[in-house]
């Protein structure tokens, strides 16, 4: 099954009226608008999960746009946990020296709590996530204060270090790619090719988005230009790696090469996740954080921010749950593999309305999540 869920790792989660000026100068400030970005994520990744088991894989519109979307909400999880460790190491580095050795000791904690939490949830959920996100927390510990560039170009280095992989490796070991199933996930080799390579999220390539959003992390967020800039330059990437995936599969094909290696090379599938999908999906989530966090900031107020905010605070729970409860619970009620796309989107976008109205009472008593707040009990 397709992972497209991700937790969140939160920041305090007061929740101010976000202005122009606290956005990008005050510490205690939180950008409601990535919480808001967080919760759509998590509705996409509930659109997938349940169109994937409620589902035969029909061929209507809905169920080609439920498969194109695979793998777009975890770029932007990806993204975003980058963003939001840049912003906590810029805090502390206005602290000094004590408070950056500080937030390094906390992420490696929190890398290594999500570690082990991925490998138990990989028990019940052969499409983890948990596992990459605390390695890739784990790599990102020691750069919290490495400059952009350096980042990008590290970044880059990672996705042409998978590249190479691909090609001078099996990337189709261990898998069954018509039952999704992958042999020897439990056998040392198989954890850790599937961690590193070929899982269905790899930390070879998807850390280097982490990386991405830590550059994205330090730009001015409060500025309205720079969120149109951002939002134009993500839809052109993204527009341009899909039109020109196309053309390249169709050379390769008529060079001779097999069409399911000409898609899975030059293809915006999210497995294997060569460039072209990862600047697709890189682009449509650098959009959609910057149109969430313009949104967040012109109605700070409104219901509906604040109820996707909530929801976007939960995260990590909601993770788990989509699963457990969600994906769970239509297992044991037998609603699976006979319905149309329309109905699991339905499915989908009234679990998540639940949530939202779940997440906004919720918050209105407690600080953290259930999940979150075990986070930051064991992890700080």
């Amino acid at each position: 099954m397709h992972a497209e869920g991700e937790p969140t790792d939160p920041e305090s989660l007061a929740v101010p009226v976000v202005t122009r000026a606290a956005t990008q100068s005050s510490p205690a400030t939180r950008i409601v608008g990535f919480d808001v970005a967080r919760s759509l994520a998590i509705f996409g990744m509930a659109v997938i999960h349940f169109n994937l088991v409620m589902t035969d894989g029909g061929s209507s519109w809905l169920q080609w746009m439920a498969d194109r979307a695979a793998g777009r909400p975890a770029a932007v999880f990806m993204i975003l946990a980058g963003i939001g460790i840049a912003i906590r190491s810029r805090r502390a580095a206005e602290q000094g020296a004590v408070a950056i050795h500080r937030a390094r000791r906390v992420l490696i904690r929190r890398g290594m709590f999500f570690l082990l939490c991925g490998f138990v949830f990989l028990t019940v959920w052969p499409g983890d996530i948990l596992r990459v996100y605390g390695v890739s927390f784990l790599i990102a510990a020691p750069l919290l204060l490495l400059p952009s560039r350096p980042l990008l170009i590290l970044a880059a280095s990672i996705i042409a270090v998978f590249v190479g992989m691909v090609f001078l490796l099996d990337f189709s070991a261990g898998w069954d790619f018509k039952t999704l199933h992958y042999a020897g996930l439990w056998t040392a080799q198989g954890a850790t090719r599937n961690l590193l390579f070929n899982g269905f999220r790899a930390v070879f390539p998807w850390t280097a988005l982490l990386l991405m959003g830590m550059c994205l992390g330090r730009i001015d967020w409060s500025s309205q230009a720079v969120r149109r800039t951002t939002i134009l330059c993500g839809l052109m990437v993204t527009t341009i790696a899909e039109v020109i995936s196309r053309p390249l599969v169709a050379m390769a094909i008529s060079a001779g090469n097999p069409s399911a290696d000409a898609v899975a090379v030059f293809g915006t599938d999210s497995l294997p996740a060569m460039p072209l999908f990862l600047l697709s999906a890189g682009g449509l989530a650098c959009a959609v954080i910057a149109c969430s966090v313009g949104c967040a900031e012109a109605r700070p107020r409104g219901l509906i921010i604040r109820s996707l905010a909530a929801t976007g605070q939960t995260a990590f729970t909601w993770y788990i749950a989509h699963v457990v409860v969600g994906v769970g619970g239509l297992y044991a009620i037998g609603f699976v593999q006979r319905h149309t796309s329309l109905l699991a989107l339905a499915t989908a976008t009234g679990a998540f309305a639940l949530a939202m109205f779940s997440s906004h009472v919720y918050r209105r008593r407690f600080r953290y999540g259930p999940l979150e707040w075990v986070l930051r009990r064991v992890a700080g």
